[in-house]
């Protein structure tokens, strides 16, 4: 299977480079592969390329398909748009943030526009008159409001928002004031798996705890981790088990533990015992429907129901080829899944697992307890391996002492997992069950952050920041694979070229260190204009509101003149002679006029701020439009970086 995914992979990588009106050029080109393979399919070499070949135009079609099917040329003007709620991803005191399909769209003629249910991610301010919706699944809102396609208004080196979007299949963004709600009608009936949802929240709201317990455990049960707080999302990430915050094998694995002993303990022989597995794949798959098909549980929930037909079969259960089977799989159904954080994490720690945990686990064997603690051990060494290059890619900095944190973290997860699963038969059976569920659940989520907070506070818990390339991140991957071969056979050949590589490693970082190389940008930070510096996906510098007040907005950094107008005080001003400046960014809290702004500075490069809200954006398009200016407006251009 891996001759079959990496030619996938490099298909939907080429995908991102490629305009979407090359499709058809591509499935010819495709179907003259599949004949040359048919031609030569008896020479080895050439039947290799070519079957490689088509599977690349597989994956670039079908990435193309993808983003096609799932994007929309939205309108400049405001209208009335009709979204059906599908998620609520977060529901605070001041805004309501959800995912949605946007059917229909209607303009101020009264003119009906169908639109082919384009997934919108949508966020609602809240007011008097909107805070009284309670939003839930399967609600219709009509509301008045511009959309946008996804883009990265906010700094791109840090978080790209614009792909974490696409790679979920969304294709439209607004931001919904309170009063521009027309119509909101509630859903007239809810799914099975809404209402077991709610059933499971219901249940862990019934237990009563405090806010931070609370959100922890809705995160380890339903992978909701809107709740959690920044210091604790950063807390779990410095002692290196912010995987257990994100539903993964971990948590399938719990559940396949209960169920097996339930169901194998009534079904023991024979047919009774294919129906108990049936039953156990069918009860996994509606878990992680129930929780939203995360991509890092669809790939366990695909790999336990492989190893489960496996052991019908009488064949190898633990396999890699199931592993790249269900990449594979993912990959062809959703192909913006391999540009997410939880897919990567999950495969490249379940791989390492499956190839350096063997060289460690013939240990202990005489002892429960230590080949227990050692079976911990080694298996999140295995999977910290896998994991350590894109963790510090992403996160910035890496565990020190992630075997110790995962030694007592992995078995409090089950316990508190398997106790809230366990409760929810008992809640309609045994009267008083949640009064003790809620005294024990509390204090196995108390235990795990005592135990996490001891961890973080040990000298050198979390060694970092570091901010490594894309090429450094793959020889790092490159240098893994060379240990691995000489773990399982010592071979000169196989040393000189992983010291190539490591060598390689070291000189890019020098490189890096010694290189001056910076990138100047503009973007947004929370809603407020933002000036920085980044050098290789390291921000050096960053410029803010209380740094250019003094100047009156007029900045030169990096070589280049910049004028942030969040005021008006360049208004009503006369000069003899007009400054020549790089660029002018309209921001929030101008409201003057761009002709007298025209008359003072000389430029044509204008950048129209995403804090500008969509009344004073549609304004100075038109001012602009007037003086024959086309600006860049970053709300549908994201970020901008300076030339």
């Amino acid at each position: 299977m891996i001759r079959v995914l990496l030619p996938i992979i490099a298909g939907i990588v080429l995908a991102g480079f490629l305009p979407s009106g090359c499709m058809l050029p591509l499935l010819g080109l495709a179907v003259l592969c599949c004949m040359a393979f048919s031609f030569y399919s008896k020479r080895n070499y050439i039947s290799v390329v070519l079957l490689g070949v088509c599977f690349v135009l597989l994956g670039t079609v079908r990435t193309l398909c993808f983003y096609r099917s799932h994007s929309y040329e939205w309108s400049d003007e405001q209208k009335l748009y009709s979204v059906v709620v599908r998620d609520i991803q977060k529901n605070s005191e001041k805004y309501v943030r959800l995912n949605g399909d946007c059917f229909m769209a209607l303009d101020t003629v009264g003119n009906v526009e169908p639109i082919p249910d384009i997934r919108c991610r949508l966020v609602f301010l809240k007011d008097k008159k909107s805070a009284n919706h309670d939003f839930c699944e399967g609600d219709t809102i009509t509301f008045y409001s511009q959309m946008y396609s996804p883009c990265t208004t906010g700094n791109r080196y840090e978080w790209n928002e614009e792909l974490y979007l696409k790679s979920r299949g969304v294709g439209g963004t607004s931001v919904v004031y309170g009063n521009h709600i027309a119509d909101y009608r509630g859903a007239s009936s809810h799914s099975l798996l809404k209402k077991t949802r709610d059933a499971i929240e219901n249940v862990i709201l019934s237990l009563a705890l405090d806010e931070e317990k609370e959100a922890i455990v809705r995160a380890l049960v339903l992978g909701d981790r809107s709740g959690l707080t920044y210091d604790t999302r950063q807390k779990y990430s410095r002692v290196g088990i912010s995987h257990i915050l994100a539903l993964s094998g971990l948590h399938l694995g719990i559940i396949y533990c209960i169920l097996s002993y339930v169901l194998f303990g009534i079904f023991r022989k024979g047919r009774a015992k294919a129906v108990a597995s049936l039953l156990i794949i069918a009860f996994l798959w509606g878990y992680v429907m129930v929780v939203g098909m995360p991509y890092s549980l669809v790939r366990a929930a695909i790999l336990t129901t492989l190893c489960i037909i496996a052991a019908w079969l009488r064949r190898e259960v633990w396999s890699v080829g199931n592993l790249m089977f269900a990449a594979t799989a993912i990959l062809l159904v959703s192909p913006g899944a391999l540009y997410d954080v939880g897919f990567q994490l999950s495969f490249m720690a379940c791989l390492a697992i499956m190839k350096f945990q063997p060289f460690f686990s013939n240990r202990f064997q005489n002892n429960r307890v230590l080949k227990y603690a050692f079976g911990i051990i080694s298996v999140s060494f295995a999977a910290q391996i896998g994991v350590a290059p894109l963790s510090i890619l992403y996160f910035h900095n890496f565990p020190s002492y992630f075997f110790i944190s995962n030694l007592f973290a992995v078995p409090l997860v089950f316990v508190i997992v398997g106790s809230l699963f366990a409760m929810l038969p008992l809640c309609a059976v045994v009267p008083g069950i949640t009064q003790i569920a809620s005294w024990c659940i509390g204090a196995e989520v108390s235990v795990l952050n005592t135990c996490t907070d001891f961890v973080d506070g040990l000298w050198g818990a979390s060694v970092g920041p570091f901010y490594p390339t894309i090429v450094q991140v793959v020889l790092m991957y490159l240098v893994l694979v060379a240990v691995y071969k000489m773990l399982r056979k010592a071979d000169v050949r196989v040393l000189q070229v992983g010291m190539v590589f490591v060598l390689l490693l070291v000189v890019s970082q020098i490189y890096c260190l010694v290189s001056d190389r910076k990138q100047m940008y503009v973007c947004d930070s929370f809603g407020n204009p933002e000036i920085g510096f980044v050098s290789y996906g390291k921000t050096v510098c960053q410029i803010s509101h209380d740094d250019w007040a003094e100047t009156d907005g007029l900045l030169s950094v990096g070589g280049k003149t910049i004028l942030m107008l969040d005021s008006d005080r360049w208004n009503y001003r006369i000069a003899e002679k007009r400054l020549k400046v790089d660029y002018v960014v309209i921001c929030k809290g101008f409201k003057g006029h761009l002709n007298d702004v025209e008359s003072l500075f000389e430029t044509q490069n204008w950048v129209l701020h995403s804090s500008l809200t969509d009344f004073w954006r549609r304004r100075y398009i038109g001012e602009l439009g007037e003086m024959k200016i086309t600006p860049f407006d970053m709300k549908k251009s994201g970020m901008l970086d300076v030339e």
